[in-house]
């Protein structure tokens, strides 16, 4: 019964007396433990740095050194390995001073095969179950670490953040407005998926997006038209947008706060808080339509003034006819229901031309402009001068 327990556990026998040693060896193979056996308290601490062992069962009287040091440095040296210890001389006191030192178990000699197999087992077992809880409490404070660098992170990204605009342009090539991205000067959280998985990881997305929309009310002095402002879902719920808009209250009007759909909306809960911003003079968008949970159901119920097509569609769109149908489907829909549709991820004057052709209003991309620092020059010449020949067509 004793040789499965046993299996695959191996146990240093520190004894002088050979016949015990024996006697040890005959219970403990019988069981399936491994073994090895040395007779003094160095040979057994040499033994013990040469290679790892689950259990030492020790004589209390050893030549050279008595057990109890043998007990005190292998508790010095390896804290959490069991120690069980033999006497043919048993004492309460000399147990309970056994005990003391911490060891696992106090046997009397002649060692008896049920009662030794018994307490390696028990102290086997309680061993391994302190390890467990010593790796749980070990990997809950490294977690602990690392969400205290990670806040300390996020902070000095929210002090050095900055918004790029991207231009949004018509089918002239008038700018119609620019979506706002985020930008991180924080080493630790290079770019913006960094910045909002550690705001997500850390319950801190509210203060991720009180920063990105304070930034842009403050860059909208300098840019024209529409601000195309993505929100997290949660921020739907934050008291600071729902509060008379909150730092995008002036400019609300020309205010297009995209929903990025990285978590699931609840459509009855977010109709609602959308009805009430639209009120104050907001305009939304669906993101990345086309991709994740972004659908057509959500553009029907959420009623957005705008959607925008994940750049998955956009791209190589002019060799792929089912692109083609695809977008042609989604714009059919939009223009039925009085939504513009947004084009993104253009990066070649093909890809321009076949969305335009499919009946995109409004356009986004590399070829047509890339992000930069509000004020400066976003449109390309060579795009704007492409838009506005085929707007003569």
């Amino acid at each position: 019964m004793w040789t499965q327990a046993g299996s695959n556990k191996y146990i240093l026998i520190v004894e002088d007396d050979p016949g015990c040693a024996s006697i040890a060896q005959l219970f403990l193979a019988s069981a399936g433990y491994e073994l090895e056996i040395v007779e003094t308290g160095e040979a057994a601490l040499d033994q013990l740095a040469a290679q790892p062992y689950d259990l030492v069962l020790c004589d209390r009287n050893l030549p050279f050194q008595p057990g109890m040091e043998v007990l005190a440095r292998v508790r010095e040296c390896y804290p959490n390995l069991p120690v069980i210890l033999m006497t043919a001389a048993p004492s309460v006191e000399s147990a309970a001073a056994a005990l003391d030192l911490g060891a696992a178990g106090y046997l009397a000699k002649p060692l008896r095969k049920r009662e030794l197999l018994r307490a390696i087992e028990r102290a086997i077992i309680r061993a391994e179950r302190a390890g467990e809880s010593l790796r749980a409490r070990s990997a809950e404070l490294a977690r602990e670490r690392e969400l205290r660098e990670l806040d300390e992170s996020f902070d000095r990204a929210l002090e050095g953040l900055w918004m790029a605009a991207q231009p949004i342009l018509t089918a002239d090539g008038k700018v119609e407005g620019h979506e706002f991205l985020m930008r991180s000067v924080e080493p630790n959280l290079p770019n913006a998926g960094a910045v909002l998985v550690a705001a997500e990881s850390l319950d801190r997305v509210h203060h991720l997006g009180r920063r990105v929309r304070a930034l842009v009310a403050q860059a909208a002095k300098k840019i024209p038209g529409l601000l195309f402002v993505n929100i997290h879902p949660l921020d739907l719920q934050d008291s600071e947008l729902l509060r008379n808009g909150g730092a995008l209250a002036a400019i609300a009007h020309r205010t297009v706060l995209e929903l990025t759909e990285r978590t699931k909306l609840d459509q009855d809960e977010a109709c609602s808080m959308i009805t009430y911003l639209r009120a104050l003079g907001f305009r939304f968008a669906i993101d990345d339509l086309g991709a994740g949970y972004a659908s057509l159901s959500a553009v029907a119920a959420f009623q957005p003034e705008i959607v925008k097509l994940d750049m998955s569609l956009v791209r190589d769109i002019g060799e792929s006819p089912r692109q083609q149908r695809l977008v042609r489907a989604i714009v059919s829909f939009c223009v039925g229901e009085g939504t513009k549709v947004v084009a993104e991820g253009i990066e070649t004057a093909r890809e321009l031309e076949v969305v335009q052709e499919l009946g995109c209003e409004l356009l986004q991309g590399y070829f047509l402009g890339r992000p930069a620092r509000p004020g400066l020059p976003h449109p390309t010449a060579n795009a704007t001068a492409h838009l506005m020949s085929r707007a003569s067509l």
